[in-house]
């Protein structure tokens, strides 16, 4: 996501987090279509670990926004008469480095492990 956030393409960074939420949608999709009973109970016990991998992901995209703002305001200038406000790119860039170690990264290490012993945990006990 950070190397798409660097290209002055605003929101191409979010492909990343685009096919993260379709393609557990998918997999239930398949899931639930084979046996709907146990499609059920692996969609319950794998909403903990997907609901803290979005929003990690979600933060990061969030940061990432202004760092793309600020690269494709950056550009843009170079092609305008009447220049807008540049915004500083280093300041965006230490914002994105606070959020993903302060808030995202605490995220998904928390999705990680609600994944390997609370996912299994859910589904052992339903089953």
């Amino acid at each position: 996501m950070f190397i798409l956030a660097l290209l002055p393409i605003p929101y191409l960074y979010l492909i990343n987090l685009v096919v993260t939420i379709l393609m557990p949608g998918i997999m239930f999709g398949f899931v639930l279509s084979f046996d709907l009973h146990k499609g059920l109970i692996g969609c319950i016990a794998f909403i903990p670990h997907y609901t803290f991998e979005v929003m990690g992901f979600c933060i990061i995209a969030s940061a990432l926004y202004m760092l793309n703002k600020a690269i494709t305001r950056r550009f843009t200038n170079l092609f305008r008469k009447n220049k807008k406000e540049n915004y500083a790119i280093k300041v965006n860039l230490i914002n994105v480095i606070k959020s993903y170690v302060l808030i995202a990264l605490p995220l998904i290490i928390i999705a990680a492990f609600l994944e390997t012993y609370v996912a299994n945990f859910i589904f052992e006990l339903m089953t």
